[in-house]
C-alpha cells in the first residue's frame, strides 16, 4: 500500500484536511498521515467546521495532532507549507506551499480546503492510483 504523509507546522489545519479528504480521494489505495512539526493540543475549530459544511467530514471523528516522530515512513511526504524543518521521513518530497487560513472567515477556509481538493485529485492522476 501506497503511503503519504501530510505535513504542516502545528498539525491543527492544512495538514489534517489533507489527510482528512485523501481517505475519500484515495479510497483504500493509500494510507495517508498527517503531522507537524510542532503540534497544537487540539485540530482548528474552523478548519473542521469548514470541511464538515464543504464535504461532510468530520476530521474529529479519526484524527488528532500528531508531531512528525508520531507516523511511519512513508513513500511520499508532502510539505504543506515552504520553510519546514522536516527531516527524513520519506523516499520523495513535494511542497504544496499552501497558506494556513488561521484567524481568517470560514470563506478563506472552504477556498484553501478546495485548493487542497484540486491538489489530491491531480495527485491521483499523477500516481495512476
Amino acid at each position: 500500500m501506497y503511503k503519504i504523509a501530510f505535513i504542516c507546522s502545528d498539525n491543527s489545519c492544512l495538514s489534517q484536511i489533507a489527510e482528512a479528504l485523501s481517505k475519500i480521494i484515495f479510497d483504500t489505495n493509500v494510507e495517508s498521515f498527517s503531522a507537524g512539526v510542532a503540534p497544537k493540543m487540539a485540530l482548528d475549530n474552523m478548519a473542521v467546521k469548514a470541511l464538515k459544511k464543504t464535504y461532510y467530514v468530520n476530521m474529529l471523528d479519526e484524527q488528532y495532532p500528531k508531531g512528525l516522530n508520531q507516523i511511519p515512513r512513508v513513500d511520499l511526504l508532502i510539505s504543506m507549507e515552504s520553510n519546514l524543518n522536516i527531516g527524513i521521513l520519506s523516499k520523495k518530497k513535494i511542497e504544496w506551499n499552501f497558506s494556513n487560513p488561521k484567524d481568517n472567515k470560514e470563506d478563506k477556509y472552504i477556498e484553501v480546503i478546495k485548493k487542497i481538493s484540486d491538489n489530491l485529485f491531480d495527485l491521483k492522476d499523477e500516481l495512476g492510483l
